[in-house]
């Protein structure tokens, strides 16, 4: 089977930007958690902090940033910022599109969210703050990327409401996820390592640019179901390339090489850096349409890629 297609071409760019999701949905780095109000997005400044080495300090309704900028002066309840940049005779003031705020008792009683012990927990500054910060943003297929001032670019983490999610859809050490539109699968083999899993025929609902080139990789690889995988981690970490998927009797175990082939990184350890990405070949047999059953490292998981 040609899974080696896939790293050629264009082929390589789609799968290098899938991976960029793992910053938003796996557990391989700090996580920037942000929250959607009528007509803005938020970015929580706490974690945003943590995740840039910044310092945050809070002041009653004021927030003191100090970073690669300067200093930026938030306040409460205001959609002016102030940003005094190294050697300056002064602060320059920048209006926001929004007002800062924090986070409700009642939003986070209603919100899967959980905040990050620091200072300036729950404040809320609106997406084009970060700018202020030495951040850039852009969007991939509805989610807000970071690119931060060292380099690394990770993701805003959404919460998702908890009386909207069924109760079925969990399990202790997975869950049943959705990227741009697309049903996806987390497992979680510990709180360092977890696994993510989509139907790669689905990624155009995503990314609209990439339709061309999952046609083309799918016309090479038959009929078979192909299906992403990416593993990440917190700590260099061992894994193990090998599956389980069930349904109505039927039993595949796939292991790389064999209907599953690494093409990125290690098809044995991966690190905070390096995610392992590879494609899992399913037998046409199996419905996606359908309750799967999926195992990884002792953990079992049911996911329905398609509706």
């Amino acid at each position: 089977m040609p899974i080696q297609a896939f790293a050629k071409g264009r082929a390589a760019l789609l799968l290098s930007v899938l991976i960029l999701l793992v910053a938003v949905h796996g557990v391989a780095r700090a996580q920037v958690l942000g929250l959607d109000g009528p007509g803005v997005r938020y970015v929580e400044a706490a974690s945003l902090a943590v995740s840039m080495g910044d310092v945050a300090t809070v002041d009653g309704e004021v927030l003191t940033w100090r970073g690669v900028q300067g200093v930026v002066t938030f306040f409460l309840g205001s959609s002016v910022a102030l940003l005094q940049a190294p050697g300056s005779g002064g602060p320059d003031e920048h209006s926001l599109s929004a007002t800062v705020r924090t986070i409700q008792t009642s939003e986070l009683a209603r919100l899967s969210m959980q905040l990050p012990d620091h200072p300036a927990a729950g404040w809320l500054l609106p997406l084009d703050a970060v700018q202020l910060l030495g951040v850039a943003n852009d969007e991939v297929g509805g989610l807000s990327l970071l690119h931060l001032p060292n380099g690394a670019t990770t993701g805003v983490q959404l919460p998702t409401p908890v009386a909207d999610t069924p109760r079925a859809a969990y399990g202790a050490s997975w869950e049943a996820a959705e990227i741009g539109g697309s049903p996806a699968l987390r497992i979680y083999a510990s709180d360092r390592l977890s696994l993510l899993l989509l139907d790669l025929d689905l990624a155009p609902l995503a990314f609209p640019d990439a339709t061309a080139v999952v046609d083309a990789a799918a016309a090479r690889i038959g009929v078979d179901h192909a299906l992403l995988l990416v593993v990440s981690a917190l700590d260099e970490t061992a894994w193990e390339s090998r599956l389980v998927f069930e349904q109505d009797g039927r039993v595949l175990e796939v292991r790389h090489p064999y209907r599953l082939r690494v093409y990125r990184g290690s098809a044995e350890v991966v690190t905070p850096d390096q995610a392992a990405a590879a494609v899992v070949m399913l037998p046409v047999s199996f419905s996606l349409y359908r309750p799967l059953k999926v195992t990884w490292a002792g953990v079992e998981a049911t996911v329905t890629f398609r509706r």
